[in-house]
């Protein structure tokens, strides 16, 4: 499996890194804050807890793995019941229009993305006509603090934080949407818990062995263009906390035709694609 375009799962991720790898430094430079209400966060403290940090396990979620995978014939064992079925047209790019708010003087279509090598994410301003959208990759450090400037177009400017609630980073973290620049227009707030409500409903449900997973499908991002790629990829999300993850599938790897068993961590899954517009998902 290659690795996925989405920024479904990219909140999360942004929001676990950030609990994790800047916690300490976060803490610290927001000033002294409570614990449960009443724990002062002090220097000391932080800088000890920055070193802890640093000794955490990597493998800890979330994370964006590729799977394992074979492609195979398309015949299934007689009588074998599928878990999913979708038709992909139908889910195409539904993680780009997660929510539309009005930002400056147009509405904007907010989703998530990554790129093709699944190694950034991105958040994504797509224009309702689909004639642009503007793309903002999710660096932890820049998000912390005064945030980054996306530029929507020319006369529209949004400044993007992150602030993170290090006991529930990836449902009660928030991100706030603020006018930069000469911009005049509507500010607002989200909390991560939001976004990951909007990915599942914006993907395809089943489960499998026990397990639920959310698919996306959509096309890549391409980062130096800011637009999107002609490539598409397949994503599983299973949402778990702080071991959220996230598994990628480029599309050309699984062509009209063909059947590939992957592994989604401990669960393996089948995925069957008859026609172009179709996949069935066997356990």
């Amino acid at each position: 499996m290659s690795k996925i375009c989405w920024l479904p799962v990219f909140l999360a991720a942004v929001a676990l890194k950030l609990s994790a790898a800047d916690r300490a430094d976060y803490l610290f430079l927001e000033g002294q804050k409570a614990f449960l209400g009443k724990v002062t966060i002090k220097a000391n403290q932080a800088r000890q807890s920055k070193e802890l940090i640093q000794q955490r396990d990597p493998s800890l979620g979330p994370v964006v793995e590729e799977t394992s995978g074979l492609v195979m014939p398309l015949d299934v064992e007689p009588g074998q019941q599928p878990v999913g079925n979708v038709r992909l047209d139908r889910l195409l790019n539904k993680n780009l229009a997660l929510f539309r708010m009005k930002l400056g003087a147009h509405d904007w279509l907010l989703g998530s993305a990554v790129n093709g090598a699944a190694n950034k994410f991105f958040m994504t301003f797509w224009a309702p006509e689909r004639n642009k959208i503007a793309v903002l990759e999710m660096d932890f450090e820049r998000l912390r603090g005064d945030g980054t400037t996306v530029v929507l177009d020319e006369q529209t400017s949004y400044r993007v934080r992150l602030i993170v609630n290090f006991l529930n980073p990836v449902r009660a973290s928030t991100f706030n949407f603020e006018p930069a620049g000469a911009t005049q227009g509507q500010s607002y707030q989200l909390k991560t818990g939001e976004f990951m409500d909007a990915i599942k409903a914006n993907s395809y449900v089943f489960s499998a062995r026990g397990a639920e997973f959310w698919m996306v499908y959509g096309n890549d991002i391409d980062a130096a263009a800011g637009n999107l790629a002609v490539t598409s990829s397949f994503g599983f999300i299973k949402e778990n906390g702080m071991d959220t993850k996230l598994w990628s599938l480029a599309e050309a790897k699984l062509p009209p035709g063909g059947s590939l068993n992957v592994t989604l961590g401990s669960v393996v899954v089948r995925l069957v694609r008859a026609r172009v517009d179709e996949l069935t998902i066997y356990e």
